[in-house]
């Protein structure tokens, strides 16, 4: 519960608040937690729920958007938290974008098409532990078992 809206006048916590008035919820704010799941369970006040931004695109949208350059650097570092890629908070859009980009590029690399010495060389770079006598397809095999993760 972040806010709340008063039925009536009241006074909680020492304070007096009139009907219809909104206050924050929680700690530090308006009214404490505990005063305020009171007030709701009593009648005085009601839980206020902030609309939905119906315009605001879903995360699975924005995933789907080609020209990432006609987003936000905000719905651009949605999608960095969202695909787990760090760290994006100081990033400028541009590097942002890359980010992305070599996200979305990555699955493109054909594992079929490295020879052994280019899958030995991915899987360091993605911290795989490879046995030193596997061989070009046992490596792949490991590589696709551990990215499929």
């Amino acid at each position: 519960m972040k806010a709340i809206k008063t039925e009536i006048a009241i006074k909680c916590g020492g304070k007096h608040f009139k009907a219809e008035e909104t206050l924050l919820v929680g700690k530090g704010k308006d009214i404490s937690t505990k005063d305020a799941e009171y007030l709701v369970e009593n009648g005085a006040a009601c839980e206020v729920v902030a609309p939905k931004d119906e315009n605001k695109p879903s995360i699975e949208e924005l995933l789907e958007v080609e020209d990432l350059s006609t987003l936000s650097v905000a719905q651009l570092k949605s999608i960095c938290k969202h695909l787990g890629l760090t760290p994006y908070s100081n990033k400028k859009e541009s590097e942002l974008i890359e980010m992305i980009e070599a996200y979305r590029n990555y699955d493109a690399v054909d594992l079929d098409a490295l020879n052994e010495d280019e899958l030995r060389e991915l899987a360091e770079e993605e911290g795989i532990v490879i046995p030193e006598d596997a061989d070009a397809e046992q490596i792949r095999q490991i590589i696709e078992e551990e990215l499929a993760e």
